[in-house]
């Protein structure tokens, strides 16, 4: 399928496409596992008095550690949701769309994918570290300030950069307000501003609430992605349909009326003639 002269990718063929309601259910359906993954970190210190490893915790089940599942299922839908929004990016060009809207779908892909690197590798906490020893001060708390307020303006920039262009899409726009909260909640229990950092419910609550303003922001962008490519799908029909519209003359009885005397096309000449003769008489 072909728009504007431009080939679509193959997600837009119609079999493939998503549904809003489909970007819901999807996001439901993650919004359990990350609960489950808050109560499996839960039962891991249960779980730690029976198995007895010799850090005290079970690693893969310790939200507050890096390597777990708890950052590796976030860095997964950072990536999963970059990728959702290059498509957006990349389907939007073939239709058209101006400058600054590619410019703020591909910025919003690159933020994502950075924060999916730096969840996974944990950069921001050498990031703090290496500001620590050019300051030689931790400023507040830990010193994750240095990191949360850099992050909070460049995502703020790619969220509401997105927000404007997800006009027409009401589900995307609530979506993304609720991930832009969750977000914003998490950073402020990072912060000390709401719990003690030691408090094992703040180490539950920040981790949880990350991972589901990623959950949101995916599901928004699943949202807008299948309205994207429903219209992808719905312009070409509709073109094809109109130019087939404008090709096709008055038929009666199977025969095309000639735009001239009125009469079927295929009827002789002279017969025309006559019958042209006796309307003028």
């Amino acid at each position: 399928m072909r728009d504007n002269g431009l080939s679509i990718p193959w997600l837009v063929h119609p079999a493939l496409a998503p549904s809003p309601r489909t970007a819901i259910r999807i996001a439901l359906w993650l919004t359990a596992l990350n609960l489950l993954l808050g109560l499996l970190y839960c039962l891991s210190f249960r779980l730690a008095q029976s198995f007895r490893p010799s850090d005290g915790v079970i690693a893969a089940l310790n939200l507050d550690a890096e390597g777990s599942l708890g950052a590796w299922s976030n860095a997964t839908l950072l990536f999963i949701a970059a990728c959702v929004v290059g498509l957006i990016c990349r389907v939007r060009s073939t239709q058209g769309a101006g400058r600054r809207e590619l410019f703020c779908w591909s910025w919003t892909a690159c933020v994502l994918a950075i924060m999916s690197a730096d969840e996974g590798g944990s950069l921001h906490e050498a990031f703090k570290e290496l500001c620590v020893r050019l300051v030689g001060s931790r400023l507040y708390g830990d010193g994750s300030i240095y990191w949360a307020v850099p992050y909070a303006i460049l995502l703020g920039w790619a969220l509401a950069g997105s927000f404007h262009y997800l006009r027409g899409n009401p589900l995307a726009r609530s979506t993304v307000l609720l991930g832009g909260f969750a977000y914003l909640i998490a950073a402020a229990l990072q912060l000390e501003l709401l719990l003690p950092t030691e408090d094992p419910l703040e180490i539950v609550a920040e981790e949880l609430l990350e991972t589901q303003g990623t959950v949101f922001l995916l599901g928004a962008f699943l949202a807008q992605l299948a309205v994207v490519l429903q219209s992808a799908i719905a312009f070409p029909i509709a073109r094809t349909l109109a130019s087939e519209k404008a090709r096709v003359r008055v038929v009666v009885a199977g025969k095309p009326r000639s735009s001239v005397t009125g009469r079927a096309a295929s009827e002789p000449p002279h017969k025309t003639a006559t019958i042209t003769r006796e309307r003028a008489a």
